[in-house]
């Protein structure tokens, strides 16, 4: 008989992994790599990035830590901010400081 039970470090490892690859995945659909208008694509997909919501869910997550500390150089979101009001622009950038 095969015994199928992990260790605790295997199981450790594995969900270390899990969440590692989640985020790359979550942060790959955000980059814009079409050769379309930068600003239309941050736009739509910033608004209603899975990841942002995760955010404004639980803060303190992982995923919600990995996407704060993604939006400090994505240029998808520089861009995201720039086609946005003034006053709604500000309250973001407050928001998500």
């Amino acid at each position: 008989m095969i015994d199928n039970k992990l260790s605790k470090k295997q199981f450790l490892q594995a969900g270390g992994l899990a969440v590692f690859w989640t985020a790359v995945a979550g942060l790959m659909a955000c980059s814009g790599k079409e050769e379309v208008d930068v600003k239309k694509a941050a736009t739509a997909k910033c608004a209603e990035c899975p990841m942002k919501a995760r955010y404004d869910r639980d803060p303190r997550s992982i995923i919600s830590r990995i996407w704060k500390w993604h939006i400090k150089w994505c240029p998808g979101w520089k861009s995201y901010l720039a086609s946005l009001p003034e006053d709604e622009r500000k309250k973001v950038i407050e928001q998500y400081k």
